[in-house]
């Protein structure tokens, strides 16, 4: 497990976005509000890039974990899914894990084996309308 100030992620985290997280104040992370106008050292990146690059890392680390509850909301053992997919027990664990860099193809193909479908919505930060397509 690395620490970044008190911030604690689990697994690994790229060099840049670890020196990124460690320009971050404990009232910023306390907060979730990021100091505006301000350059960091690592490739002077501004707040906003600092917290798209935290956001996007986080939220690539649930899609392994949505995997793992969707399986245990089907009362699914990792065997099951594996035989069910014809891939290894470990590579079905290894989508599951918060570190897993799947693929769109890998997330749609366990999802469903285990009964689900996969729903993206991009919805836009400002005003607009969200796009929505359900991948099969």
């Amino acid at each position: 497990m690395k620490k970044a100030k008190n911030l604690e992620l689990q697994g690994e985290i790229g060099p840049e976005l670890k020196a990124l997280l460690e320009e971050i104040s404990p009232e910023e992370l306390e907060t979730g509000i990021l100091k505006t106008n301000r350059k960091t050292k690592a490739k002077n990146w501004t707040a906003a890039d600092i917290q798209n690059t935290v956001q996007t890392e986080l939220t690539v680390r649930s899609v392994g974990k949505l995997l793992s509850l969707a399986r245990a909301e089907r009362g699914q053992t990792l065997a099951e899914v594996s035989q069910n997919l014809s891939v290894s027990r470990g590579r079905v664990h290894q989508r599951e894990q918060e570190d897993a860099n799947l693929e769109v193809r890998s997330l749609v193909e366990q999802a469903r084996a285990l009964g689900f479908d996969v729903i993206v919505t991009l919805k836009p930060r400002k005003t607009g309308r969200n796009i929505r397509a359900e991948l099969q």
